[in-house]
């Protein structure tokens, strides 16, 4: 919970515990939709399995739930003063207290700060992945023999304000070189070649994509017009969203925004009390159905219509509408914003506060109820109850949250448990999340440590995710474990995490991986643009295309001459199992 000087909201400078869960919950929507055959979402729901639609909305919903709840706190506009007036006060208070806190902890402890507040802003980054080990299966003394100290090094430059990104990685095993890829995209320009192959670079020109292929002496024929103003259509939009990723082009925006949308949700509010409980002033905040329903549709639509953001989600779904005629406005109104406003009902609101001294927050709680005798279907449930409670302490907090959804006769249950602490120059976060549909419950947990003393220029990193479903009987676990150094500065960020220990249990089969991971950023000190000679591929002739076929043949057939006598001779000399001695045969019966 922070706030600008300006008493905005701010969301690059919110409490980024809560802030990244959204931003991941988000990016996690985001996914499952990138995944999903638009044609899937008209299917009828097959009974007895889990609605995968269903469970995006809720998903959604819980992202703008969470975001409502950081836009109260962050904003100020929710505080013996007169009720309403001390409610600011407390927000604006406790907001200020946590920014505090925030800043001191990143100074202590760089790897939280990365952890938490990652940047968004254009750079380029050197990179250096080493792998040492891959055990737990049979047969893997074998493979370490070959993959021992195999590597991926490179650079990737993002020019955020330019939608332009460069690509260069170098793939190769402890004794040998095997392959380079390079790439280019802008909106101008996508050009590429394996360097290690070819030197000769293929390019496309975006803007005159659909003409050139029209014109191509080769590739005339391969799709057809409709389909190329669609390829055209998304492919402006992929850079759009990468655009988008740029914070600074969207937080002004979202800040008026979000002022906007909260003083309307709290026009009607009715702020009361004031009396001291258990050394705290608690106070309540009535919020009417109406409002609350209005305020999420508003939201759900900015974020994933009218926003700059909204250009990320524009520019990862239009892909997969490419065989459609559905624009992606028409297909967020249609399976998602339509959605939300079937599952939202007119739901009550209050909300308690404990402010101690200081002005500052120390407990709160929300529920929100329905209104309406309103029962949804699988394919739509509805909202019947949700409540939040939690409890404050510096950047000590605890917050729990359940939602009940109505579908049918079955009910939609889903419980979420979230923890953060900071002692000891180590930040914690854990979080548990449980999703009961009728009999069946998956259940989701997560938790990290940055753990890392600024005098000492060490860091630790450790996380854990596991997943249970009671249905299936699938049980599966990850366990990360980092250590190394990170150093951040005005100039670059350095981060070298020498010992990663990754150990992935499903069904108490468990496989475990050891590897190095280092890598050096810089802001960009120029716009990024492609640099040296390519050739247009759409204006090729059969001729000069064949050429370039048999130079990439040929360079490939070098490439393989000299890495399959390594592969081979690495196979060779790999330790072989020892077979377990027969046992002795049993002495015939007297």
């Amino acid at each position: 919970m922070t706030e600008n000087e300006n008493n905005v909201f701010d969301p690059a400078g919110q409490d980024p515990s809560v802030s990244q869960a959204v931003m991941d919950t988000a990016a996690e929507t985001e996914n499952t939709l990138s995944g999903t055959d638009p044609v899937g979402f008209q299917e009828e729901p097959t009974p007895g399995k889990k609605n995968t639609k269903t469970m995006i909305i809720i998903i959604a919903v819980v992202a703008v739930l969470a975001l409502a709840v950081i836009v109260g706190f962050a904003s100020g506009l929710l505080g013996k003063k007169d009720p309403k007036t001390a409610v600011l006060d407390a927000f604006t208070a406790t907001s200020a207290q946590s920014s505090k806190l925030m800043d001191n902890m990143y100074q202590e402890n760089p790897v939280a700060k990365l952890m938490l507040a990652p940047t968004s802003a254009s750079k380029k980054t050197d990179y250096t992945i080493t792998l040492h080990s891959l055990s737990g299966f049979e047969g893997d003394q074998m493979v370490n023999q070959l993959i021992s100290g195999a590597y991926l090094k490179g650079y990737f430059t993002n020019d955020l304000e330019n939608s332009a990104t460069e690509i260069y990685g170098e793939l190769g095993l402890s004794q040998i070189d095997l392959i380079s890829l390079y790439a280019f995209a802008s909106p101008d320009l996508v050009a590429f070649n394996l360097p290690s192959i070819s030197d000769t670079k293929l390019s496309v020109n975006m803007q005159t994509l659909a003409q050139d292929i029209e014109a191509s002496p080769v590739f005339k024929d391969a799709i057809s017009a409709e389909d190329l103003t669609l390829l055209q259509d998304s492919i402006s939009s992929y850079f759009s969203g990468l655009g988008a990723l740029d914070s600074q082009s969207f937080t002004a925006e979202m800040e008026a925004k979000m002022k906007e949308l909260t003083d309307s949700l709290l026009a009607n509010a009715t702020f009361e009390g004031g009396d001291k409980v258990d050394d705290l002033r608690v106070y309540t905040v009535t919020i009417p159905g109406e409002d609350v329903r209005a305020f999420i549709n508003e939201l759900c639509r900015y974020l994933y219509i009218d926003s700059e953001f909204a250009k990320v989600y524009e520019s990862a779904i239009s892909p997969m509408l490419l065989n459609t005629d559905v624009p992606y406005e028409q297909f967020m109104e249609e399976n998602i914003l339509s959605q939300v406003d079937r599952m939202i009902p007119e739901m009550a609101t209050v909300l308690t506060l404990g402010v101690g001294k200081g002005d500052i927050i120390k407990n709160f709680a929300l529920t929100a109820t329905t209104l309406e005798d309103v029962t949804g279907t699988v394919d739509a449930p509805v909202f019947q109850e949700i409540s939040m409670d939690g409890v404050m302490d510096g950047l000590n907090e605890t917050v729990n949250m359940s939602m009940e959804l109505s579908a049918d006769e079955e009910a939609f249950v889903v419980d979420v448990s979230a923890a953060t602490s900071y002692a000891d120059k180590a930040y914690t976060m854990d979080m548990d999340m449980g999703v009961t549909v009728g009999g069946t419950q998956v259940t989701y947990t997560l938790g990290m440590t940055a753990d890392g003393a600024k005098e000492t220029d060490n860091t630790q990193f450790t996380a854990f995710m596991g997943i249970k479903d009671n249905e299936s009987n699938m049980d599966m676990t990850l366990d990360l474990g980092c250590t190394g150094t990170v150093s951040v500065s005005e100039e670059k960020t350095v981060v070298d995490l020498n010992d990663i220990n990754a150990d992935i249990t499903v069904d108490q089969e468990t496989i475990s991986l050891n590897m190095g991971v280092k890598t050096e950023s810089a802001a960009l000190e120029a716009p990024l643009a492609f640099q040296g000679e390519h050739k247009e591929l759409l204006k090729m002739t059969q001729e000069e295309l064949a050429e370039v076929e048999t130079e990439y043949y040929d360079g490939f057939m070098e490439l393989v001459n000299r890495v399959l006598p390594f592969v081979l001779s690495e196979g060779a000399s790999a330790p072989v199992p020892e077979e377990p001695a027969s046992p002795m045969p049993a002495e015939p019966a007297a």
